[in-house]
């Protein structure tokens, strides 16, 4: 019996493994690791927490068009209830809003901003900061190009009662940059005809505008129609007069 157990001493002594001194702080720093992911996880899926469908929106837009509104969607995806209790912008051009202050779990909701452009011009970036009630916050983006897409000069064309009816040019240039094609050109009234020229390279165009007569005094427009911006495309006028 003695023999058997100084042999099993033996054989357990033989079979241990001695760790390195350096090996045995890194298997403790990764357990630590894997502990503090587990805990951080469960503290996640005992509390409320917002998913968002998009944080930054982008837009192209024209002075013109004064203002732009985005939307940002979310939804609750924790276990508890989150509460909104401030919503601040980074410039006082942009006011942003939702329609409450607390979402129950699975509960949908969405933040509406307003960007007012005022003489702005060129590329814009806000930042709309959403602050939680137990202390996060998160921060939405908002970039809009204010560009004229289209430079149209003249944008008056005149004839006097009598005058030849020659026609005249009108001289289409796409800002540097932009990929504006123009979709046609009409005019509102038959008795002016207005014809598009684009450059081999499409850079930019001119149109000829002829009444058909001046005879007597005429008052219309000629419509330039182009696919910019693409969610919202814009079209541009020229005042064609005989008087």
């Amino acid at each position: 019996m003695l023999e058997k157990k100084a042999l099993w001493r033996q054989y357990s002594a033989s079979s241990s493994i001695d760790m390195h001194p350096k090996l045995k702080i890194s298997f403790c720093l990764s357990a630590r690791a894997i502990l503090v992911s587990t805990i951080l996880a469960v503290m996640a899926s005992v509390r409320g927490e917002l998913i968002w469908e998009s944080s930054v929106q982008e837009f192209e837009r024209t002075p013109e068009d004064g203002a732009v509104e985005a939307h940002y969607g979310f939804k609750n995806i924790g276990s508890t209830p989150v509460t909104i209790v401030r919503i601040d912008s980074s410039c006082g051009c942009t006011v942003a809003q939702t329609d409450k202050k607390t979402y129950l779990p699975g509960e949908s909701g969405q933040i509406t901003a307003r960007f007012s452009f005022g003489n702005r011009k060129g590329v814009q970036r806000k930042v709309i900061a959403v602050r939680l009630a137990d202390g996060t916050e998160k921060q939405l983006g908002l970039n809009v190009s204010i560009l004229e897409p289209l430079t149209v000069r003249p944008g008056l064309l005149l004839w006097r009662v009598g005058e030849n009816a020659t026609p005249k040019t009108v001289q289409l240039t796409p800002a540097k940059g932009v990929p504006l094609k123009i979709r046609s050109v009409s005019s509102s009234s038959p008795r002016v005809s207005a014809e598009l020229h684009p450059k081999a390279d499409a850079s930019d165009y001119t149109m000829t505008v002829a009444p058909v007569d001046t005879a007597e005094k005429l008052s219309t427009v000629v419509t330039i129609e182009t696919n910019y911006p693409p969610d919202a495309p814009k079209s541009y006028p020229v005042q064609v007069r005989v008087k």
